[in-house]
């Protein structure tokens, strides 16, 4: 019963994660911006892939994973560094 209500509670944060970004996007912008959701899947393939190809732990990948995509986003986006 508690893995059920911590697997909700995490679930929801990830939905009040996407809601937060959509939100920022929309009342700065003023458009809907869907982007981030497609780098969120990104991130998630790419756990995927380190976890099953590489055999890398959960922890390992979590904190391996977004430095490694966070560099082809930033400068896909024209805010590369050092270039």
């Amino acid at each position: 019963m508690l893995q059920q209500a911590f697997n909700g509670l995490v679930g929801g944060a990830f939905y009040a994660l996407l809601a937060l970004g959509l939100a920022v996007i929309f009342g700065m912008l003023g458009v809907v911006n869907l982007a981030h959701g497609a780098f969120y899947m990104l991130g998630a393939f790419g756990a995927f892939i380190a976890l099953d190809s590489f055999g890398l732990s959960f922890w390992a990948a979590l904190v391996l994973v977004p430095p490694l995509l966070a560099w082809p986003a930033s400068s896909w986006n024209g805010c590369s560094s050092g270039g």
